[in-house]
């Protein structure tokens, strides 16, 4: 598996995993910073900055993406396990379906440069990682379900801040003025939506990775 020799191995291969984490790492990190400069009225009120920014999956997303595609770049070899980036495309999926959702294009085109980058831009380039760099056919039917991990400690976090606090991070999601039963349904049903979405992931890993064996196992039987 290609994670088992990131950390030595300079095929083109890997090289080119690296260069294609290092550049993703920027972009996430760059728009990280720019998501808590904004926040935080250009620098002038740190606490303001990290409170609001600590509030949205999008931003502890955009933190998990971001420490993801440095500890690849850096050459950490668990992070480049393919069972690890499902985790990543899952994130994401759940970040965008939630997001046009609720929001929609005029939400999206009225949103500053940095919420479309995070909301339109990188999940075709996660996607176009997976396809065009990882290795196919290592994903697991069980790895579906640990997907939801991430997405489920997040619900709970902000759920748990919105009871305490008030301020709940998506309208969607304040019980009091929606009631329990209908927030833990739109819960339940993201959860499922997004063991789901690793299931089609696995079935799509799974069809790539025969494809991408067929040639060589023509080239070892000629």
């Amino acid at each position: 598996m290609i994670s088992n020799s990131l950390s030595s191995d300079r095929s083109p291969q890997i090289n080119l995993l690296r260069s294609a984490a290092a550049m993703l790492a920027f972009l996430s990190w760059a728009s990280l910073a720019w998501t808590f400069y904004d926040y935080s009225w250009g620098l002038q009120n740190l606490m303001h900055g990290f409170v609001s920014t600590s509030l949205y999956y999008s931003h502890f997303a955009n933190l998990f993406f971001a420490m993801y595609f440095t500890g690849v770049t850096i050459g950490r070899t668990g992070w480049a396990d393919p069972r690890t980036y499902g985790h990543v495309l899952i994130i994401i999926a759940i970040l965008n379906a939630h997001y046009w959702i609720f929001q929609g294009s005029e939400g999206f085109w009225s949103s500053p440069l940095r919420s479309q980058f995070l909301h339109g831009a990188l999940g075709p380039l996660l996607f176009a990682f997976y396809l065009t760099v990882l290795p196919k056919g290592h994903l697991e039917w069980k790895n579906a379900a640990t997907w939801t991990i991430f997405p489920l400690l997040y619900t709970v976090y902000g759920m748990t801040r919105g009871i305490l606090t008030g301020e709940f991070p998506y309208a969607i999601s304040d019980v009091d003025r929606h009631g329990y039963p209908l927030v833990l349904g739109l819960i339940a049903a993201t959860t499922f939506a997004a063991w789901l979405a690793g299931m089609a992931l696995i079935t799509l890993d799974k069809a790539l990775g025969k494809t991408c064996a067929k040639p060589a196992l023509s080239s070892a039987q000629a």
